[in-house]
């Protein structure tokens, strides 16, 4: 999971620099540019399941839904988080919407909060401490099928489950291995995913060789594993953004590597590629079964050159109809929406303008039913931007900012989009 998430003004437009932590360390671990760099291709394998979708980074930006939003955003829906007392939001690190409610991780606090899609305040997860129902640490959460938290703490090396409440139910032990990310399966057995440390215990009689995703029981014995490949140090320099996300009834995997998203069914480790992304003339060209030694030359080509040309997926958001998705490119973070049904994309560049309303669109941060999706503005931003707003905003975002206080909890934002 990615380490901070923050919202930066410029003018009327919020960039979402979520991913620039993510791209400063691409920079600094791979340079910006080579000769040889971004001239991969897509894994034919892959395509013999997966849905290809193709763009060219920057060249393709749809300029005309960039600076009007409107264009292509049918319903859009403001709704302030509740702030009981005592229940402050430092900071959002991550979103998830699961059965009309939404799930915030504030890695400051330490805490996860619980609203309805409305914004109504549920419960806050805040057992950071050391006591038998405590957590030390987050270094990744999800949502299992009956909407507990669970939260993967590596100082704790457990799984701990929470109910929305904050009522731990149960704990599950891992012992010592990595995980980037996971998801508990109604029968409390884990997928897991790690693809940059050594999980040499977990797969002593095969490592170097080792599962970058696998299936544990209760007590992290291994169950099962597949996306084999051999384990390389040179991986550790390379920054990653890889997430397991619910779509129906079925568990996805996004992984950087080859921008591919898995679809994921039961207790199977054998992930069926569902889409591969091709940036056209700006793929990674590194991949896994690549020798160590051709990684690190890569990369330290890349180190020397003069301009970031390496695309890598950062984000998912799928509905019914659409995929929304986060790419990093040339220091910046894009968005993204394709439509399943058209087999169309738009490309909207590091900021969108929501014509509307006279302000910034938030960054979309979750999705949910009915081809919905969310993002947010904190509640001093959309302050500042109407305050500052020398055209107006609209009526009823002025009555918004009228009842907010700089300290309130973000505001929510829900939207959907029109056919395109």
């Amino acid at each position: 999971m990615p380490e901070e998430l923050k919202l930066r003004h410029y003018g009327m437009a919020f960039i979402d620099v979520k991913l620039l932590v993510f791209l400063l360390l691409l920079l600094q671990a791979c340079g910006s540019g080579s000769s040889g760099g971004g001239r991969g291709q897509p894994d034919e394998t892959l395509l013999r399941t997966a849905q290809l979708i193709t763009l060219k980074p920057i060249k393709e930006i749809n300029a005309e839904y960039t600076q009007a939003a409107s264009g292509m955003v049918d319903l859009l829906e403001y709704y302030p988080l509740e702030s009981p007392q005592g229940i402050i939001i430092g900071k959002i690190d991550e979103m998830i919407h699961y059965n009309r409610h939404i799930y915030i991780f504030d890695r400051l606090a330490g805490d996860i909060f619980v609203y309805t899609n409305k914004g109504a305040f549920v419960g806050n997860i805040g057992k950071k401490g050391k006591g038998p129902d405590e957590y030390a640490d987050i270094s990744a959460f999800s949502i299992d099928e009956d909407g507990n938290v669970c939260i993967w703490s590596p100082y704790n090396r457990k799984v701990f489950v929470y109910s929305v409440k904050g009522e731990l139910k149960h704990s599950l032990d891992i012992g010592l291995l990595m995980m980037d990310d996971f998801y508990v399966n109604a029968d409390s057995t884990i997928v897991g995913y790690e693809k940059r440390s050594a999980n040499e215990r977990l797969f002593e009689g095969t490592y170097p060789r080792q599962g970058r995703i696998f299936l544990l029981d209760g007590k992290g014995g291994l169950l099962d594993h597949g996306l084999t490949y051999r384990y390389s140090d040179a991986l550790k320099t390379y920054p990653f953004s890889n997430e397991f996300y619910r779509f129906g009834d079925s568990l996805s995997l996004m992984e950087d590597f080859g921008n591919v998203v898995y679809r994921i069914h039961g207790r199977d480790m054998n992930p069926v590629p569902r889409y591969v992304f091709d940036f056209t003339g700006a793929n990674v060209p590194l991949h896994y079964e690549q020798a160590e030694a051709v990684q690190r030359k890569l990369i330290d080509e890349y180190q020397k050159g003069g301009k970031d040309e390496w695309a890598s997926l950062y984000r998912i958001y799928e509905t019914d109809n659409y995929l929304g998705f986060k790419y990093g490119y040339d220091r910046y973070v894009y968005t993204s929406f394709y439509s399943k049904k058209s087999g169309n994309l738009i490309n909207l560049g590091f900021f969108w303008i929501n014509d509307r309303d006279n302000i910034s669109m938030p960054s979309v941060s979750a999705a949910g039913p009915n081809d919905t999706f969310y993002g947010f503005i904190e509640a001093h931003a959309l302050i500042r931007m109407v305050d500052r707003n020398e055209t107006g905003a609209s009526d009823r975002v002025e009555q918004l900012r009228a009842k907010l206080r700089e300290t309130d909890n973000p505001v929510l934002v829900s939207f959907t989009l029109k056919d395109f």
